[in-house]
C-alpha cells in the first residue's frame, strides 16, 4: 500500500515538474503570451557581419519581431481576449567562438544592449540590435594577431512583456548571425 502511494506521489510530482518546466520560447523562436504569439528572425542583407579595425561600431543587425493574435491549439480559433502589444525589456546577444582556438570573450560574451523598451505592435516590427560594441571591438583588436580573422556566432534573444496582461516570455531568433573580425 505504501509502495502504491509513493509511486503515485512520484508520478504526480514528475507530471507537475514537466508542466512547470514548459518554456515560453519554443525552439523555432516563438514566444507565447496570453493574447499573442511572437517570433523573431534575422532580416539583414547577409548572414554575417564583417568587421575590420577600420569598421565603425556599434555594428547593428536588423531583426524582425512578428506578433500575431494567439490561436487556440487544435482549433485554429483566435483568443477571445483583445490582442495586446509587447515591450522589449532586454535584448541578449551571446557570442560564441566558431573555433576553440579563437579568444574566449569572457564577460563580453553576453551583452545586454539597452533598448528603451521598444513597443512591438501586432504585425512585423524591425528592431536594430547592437551585435558588436566598442568594448568588444577593442578586446578583439588587443587579442587577435594582426592580419588574422576570427569568427563568432551571435545568438539573439528578446525578453518581452505583454502590456495588458504582464505575461513575460523570451523569444530567441533561430540560428545565429556570423560575426567575422579581421585585425588589419
Amino acid at each position: 500500500m505504501l509502495y502504491r502511494y509513493l509511486t503515485g506521489l512520484f508520478c504526480a510530482t514528475c507530471a507537475l515538474v514537466m508542466l512547470a518546466s514548459c518554456g515560453d520560447s519554443k525552439a523555432n523562436g516563438t514566444g507565447e503570451f496570453a493574447t499573442v504569439q511572437a517570433n523573431a528572425s534575422y532580416t539583414g542583407a547577409s548572414s554575417s557581419l564583417d568587421l575590420t579595425t577600420a569598421s565603425t561600431v556599434p555594428a547593428v543587425g536588423i531583426y524582425t519581431i512578428t506578433s500575431a493574435a494567439y490561436t487556440v491549439p487544435n482549433t485554429g480559433a483566435t483568443s477571445p481576449i483583445a490582442v495586446s502589444n509587447l515591450t522589449i525589456n532586454r535584448i541578449t546577444v551571446s557570442l560564441t567562438p566558431a573555433l576553440t582556438s579563437y579568444p574566449a570573450l569572457g564577460n563580453l560574451a553576453v551583452s545586454y544592449p539597452t533598448a528603451s523598451q521598444p513597443l512591438v505592435i501586432v504585425g512585423a516590427n524591425l528592431i536594430n540590435v547592437e551585435i558588436v560594441t566598442a568594448a568588444l571591438k577593442s578586446f578583439l583588436q588587443a587579442n587577435v594577431p594582426a592580419g588574422a580573422t576570427v569568427c563568432y556566432h551571435a545568438t539573439v534573444s528578446f525578453d518581452m512583456l505583454e502590456v495588458n496582461t504582464n505575461r513575460a516570455a523570451t523569444v530567441t531568433a533561430p540560428g545565429f548571425l556570423v560575426v567575422n573580425f579581421t585585425n588589419s
